[in-house]
């Protein structure tokens, strides 16, 4: 909707009415920033959760108020993993490039049986395809592991076993800390 200087907007804001006796409740004088006005009630924002004192404070990490989640450690292992296959791709592109290479006039090779002549320019860049394709190689095993270890902590690891670990946390909140533990 747009509003232009000539017109005009007319907003009427019905007067509030008393409340008197039990059915009243205390309304709210406000509400932490933490905190969202709801229905008259103070409530803890979607990444908070109330604690034993009532106050609101940061939910714990890895999803413990919903008893779950993907564990960190299948993101740090799954991250490595795929990065390690895509420096096999990067690699094996690199060892394509440089055996083609290799092949080109000027570079000492026969093109039928592959051969160089040993010390040309065409052996070494053979002999750089062969590294290139063996580090491929190695960042490919080494990337299919990681990724696998990545899906295990995923599966088996779960994030709810620790519960029963002691926990201690710091807030620094308005108007002061507070120490949250589970011994």
């Amino acid at each position: 909707m747009t509003i232009k200087e000539s017109d005009a907007q007319t907003v009427v804001v019905p007067a509030l009415e008393a409340c008197s006796g039990a059915t009243c409740e205390a309304a709210p004088t406000g509400c932490s920033a933490n905190e969202t006005l709801t229905a008259g009630k103070c409530e803890c924002n979607p990444t908070f959760s109330r604690n034993p004192q009532g106050q609101c404070v940061p939910a714990a990490s890895g999803g413990a108020a919903s008893g779950g989640g993907i564990p960190v450690l299948t993101w740090v292992f799954g991250g490595a993993g795929v990065a390690s296959l895509a420096a096999t791709g990067v690699f094996a592109v690199m060892a394509t490039s440089k055996f083609s290479s290799s092949k080109q006039a000027g570079n000492n090779c026969d093109t039928v049986t592959q051969t160089c002549v040993t010390g040309s320019t065409g052996a070494q860049m053979q002999q750089d395809a062969k590294t290139f394709a063996t580090v491929s190689t190695v960042t490919f095993i080494a990337g299919l592991a990681l990724v696998g270890v990545g899906v295990g902590v995923w599966v088996f690891g779960g994030g709810s076993k620790s519960e029963s670990a002691p926990k201690a946390s710091l807030f620094i909140q308005p108007g002061g800390l507070s120490l949250v533990g589970r011994f």
